[in-house]
């Protein structure tokens, strides 16, 4: 339509057909909802970024029905510009979706489309390629092919499968990790540098980071063994990972990162360039369709001690850093303790946490099938009892 307001851009290939299975209902709900759009089906990550683009140039604003990759170029695409980004979560983890606040039904995500509640926030930039999310390395970029390359498993559960896969053939690295000009070498898993909270389909790797505060924050995990990395993967997901002793977090404005052997850099869960790489934020750059940050949810670890420790070390205080120290300490003493039962009877049930992660995300999507298939029954009656 030559008036169209939105370009609505669906990736077909999004979440092993996801989102074209939900487009029939989405299109519904934005004719329901008043909102003129025109439909282009992406051939690849560059048409869908050309396609945005010129969607920009003649006034319209680009809508994008996929997963964090697509989503994510499409946002670098626009950054800097006065266009604003809508998203429509149809990928396998939709992770930038979790974290704004937008939810995977159709209808409640049309519904904040139409809604038209807008805020900045910052984009990435590694190496000169920008990216929403997280840019990380090491243990993350083995893990990062193989889920990309994995073709017979779907949805968040192809996350755990990864991760199991390249801790099997894992061997430690050492990382160079300069922020803002301090300089720190570590040697063991993973560098993820955070825009954004989450990835990999609900990991929390970077609980207190914020998508508008100017700053990236910096996850290391340094070396330890295999079996503590892989009984600890579950925290992950609640966010609580940052109390553990191998896991360190730094924040800064520009980060840089080198390694002792050749990673790829990945982020928003496609490659994104190679180390050495120089990590920068454009603040407040893209303009997003998204509730304010206010009725969002709270991350999994809300209420933690961690929660208020950026703030605080921004403070510079030594009363602060007082503060911080006690709660911390105490924080982590709980988390040991939770562990202990299990360490006492031979450590049973630390044998089981990635599963039980596994089973949930099994879970979850069986019932986003479920609810899909059932949309998809209700809809044929309607049709046929007209």
């Amino acid at each position: 339509m030559a008036d169209a307001r939105y370009l609505l851009l669906v990736n077909p290939s999004a979440g092993g057909g996801r989102a074209m299975k939900r487009l029939p209902a989405i299109e519904a709900e934005m004719g329901k909802c008043g909102l003129s759009f025109r439909k282009v089906e992406t051939t690849g990550i560059e048409h869908g970024c050309r396609a945005a683009a010129a969607a920009a140039e003649a006034g319209e604003i680009p809508v994008v029905c996929s997963g964090d990759g697509l989503i994510g170029k499409v946002g670098g695409v626009l950054a800097g510009g006065r266009t604003p980004l809508g998203i429509l979560p149809g990928g396998r983890g939709n992770d930038f979706a979790r974290v704004v606040g937008i939810p995977t039904d159709p209808a409640e995500a049309v519904a904040i489309l139409a809604a038209d509640h807008r805020r900045r926030i910052d984009v990435g930039e590694a190496n000169g390629e920008r990216f929403l999310c997280i840019a990380s390395c090491g243990f993350d970029s083995d893990a990062n092919r193989i889920a990309n390359e994995t073709r017979l498993i779907r949805g968040p559960a192809v996350y755990a499968y990864a991760a199991l896969r390249a801790l099997w053939q894992w061997k430690p690295a050492e990382f160079t990790v300069t922020v803002d000009g301090a300089q720190k070498r570590v040697r063991g898993y993973a560098v993820a540098v955070a825009n954004s909270k989450a990835y990999g389909g609900g990991m929390f790797v970077a609980p207190d980071a914020e998508l508008d505060d100017g700053e990236l924050d910096v996850i290391t995990t340094a070396e330890g063994s295999k079996w503590s990395f892989l009984t600890g993967l579950p925290d992950v997901f609640k966010g609580t990972h940052v109390l553990r002793p191998e896991v360190e977090t730094r924040r800064g404005a520009v980060v840089e990162v080198s390694a002792d052997r050749p990673f790829d850099l990945y982020a928003d869960g496609e490659r994104l360039t190679e180390l050495p790489a120089t990590i920068t934020l454009l603040p407040s750059a893209l303009e997003l369709i998204a509730p304010a940050p206010e009725a969002v949810a709270p991350s999994p670890n809300e209420g933690l001690a961690t929660a208020s420790l950026p703030r605080l070390r921004r403070e510079g205080d030594g009363r602060a850093r007082r503060r911080i120290d006690q709660p911390t300490q105490r924080a982590r003493r709980r988390h040991d303790a939770t562990r202990a039962p299990a360490a006492a009877h031979g450590a049973r049930r630390d044998r089981t946490p990635l599963l039980a992660a596994h089973r949930r995300a099994s879970r979850d999507q069986r019932h986003q099938r479920q609810d899909d298939d059932g949309r998809d029954d209700r809809r044929r009656a309607s049709r046929g009892g007209a």
